[in-house]
């Protein structure tokens, strides 16, 4: 294949993806957060939030920064919601390594409308937000596929 031909499907591949993430961001009318993310990871991100009651994905650093996210309203700052993330999850991670249990694989904080999910992925972490009734088996199997294939593309 030459140069020109290479460059002509990259940049078609570039568009067919840019257009998968419009199709998938606006089915819910979310929008996405920053550009640190490669398009394979931001695609993967949309494909969480499609799962029925599924609210919002978003990845932070351990260091609580937003590193991308899909979020469904505008009045919602991610970068203060990625602090309290780490939060959460660094607490969760100490209390199952003071009491013997290991490392947090998966945390899950309750509220009477929903669940956030925060799933390990070594130097960052994958939080799930979701509507109350929503499949949290699948969501939990998700989190579980998806942040293999999110850490290799970040």
């Amino acid at each position: 294949m030459s140069n020109v031909s290479t460059l002509i499907h990259a940049n078609m591949r570039n568009a067919y993806i840019e257009a998968d993430i419009n199709i998938i961001t606006q089915e819910k009318e979310y929008r996405t957060w920053g550009s640190h993310m490669s398009e394979i990871a931001r695609r993967i991100l949309g494909e969480i939030t499609r799962i029925e009651g599924v609210r919002a994905a978003i990845v932070v650093s351990r260091d609580g920064l937003v590193l991308d996210a899909v979020i469904p309203r505008r009045d919602i700052n991610a970068e203060d919601i990625a602090v309290a993330i780490m939060q959460i999850f660094n607490a969760a991670d100490k209390l199952g390594k003071d009491f013997g249990l290991g490392s947090s694989d998966i945390t899950s904080v309750e509220y009477t409308n929903g669940i956030i999910m925060i799933g390990s992925m070594g130097e960052n972490v994958l939080a799930v937000v979701a509507e109350r009734g929503a499949m949290l088996g699948m969501i939990r199997n998700e989190i579980k596929k998806q942040k293999e294939r999110l850490r290799a593309a970040i």
